[in-house]
């Protein structure tokens, strides 16, 4: 149990192979959350008014478990991990979100959000790019390496 936590720490360096792991089993994670909230709150043309914020809920809990990784990479290519607060703007202002907000309420979607939130998203997913593709700056970043924290 001390070695799962001993992985969440932000001072460790995670190298691309490792990353893309902890990525997609984080990715796998929070869809098959995503899909179980939508089969249990949505019924029929019925959508449970606790949807929305136990949506936004966990895709916090999400990218709160993909935030020290993602750090933890970011000091591996050699970028500041503050860098990271890019994949925390898009929940806050996503177009998603405000998508589905117009199709159950009266709201009506203007350029002054849509645009903004588009960037903001383009950001964040650049960001990922970044994260997945850059190499490293330690020595010894091969996809023979084993699957190690540090």
């Amino acid at each position: 149990m001390k070695a799962v936590w001993q992985s969440f720490k932000l001072e460790n360096r995670l190298k691309r192979r490792p990353y893309f792991f902890v990525y997609l089993g984080i990715v796998l994670f929070g869809v098959v959350g995503g899909y179980l909230l939508r089969k249990f709150l949505i019924t029929g043309n019925s959508v449970s008014p606790l949807y929305l914020e136990a949506t936004f809920a966990w895709g916090l809990l999400v990218l709160c478990t993909l935030t020290p990784f993602a750090v933890q990479r970011s000091h591996d290519i050699g970028i500041s991990g503050w860098w990271v607060l890019l994949l925390w703007l898009p929940p806050f202002v996503d177009f998603r979100l405000l998508l589905i907000l117009s199709k159950y309420t009266d709201l009506k979607i203007n350029e002054i959000v849509f645009w903004p939130s588009i960037f903001i998203a383009l950001a964040g997913l650049v960001f990922m790019v970044v994260l997945f593709f850059s190499p490293s700056k330690n020595a010894g970043d091969t996809l023979s390496e084993p699957l190690t924290w540090r």
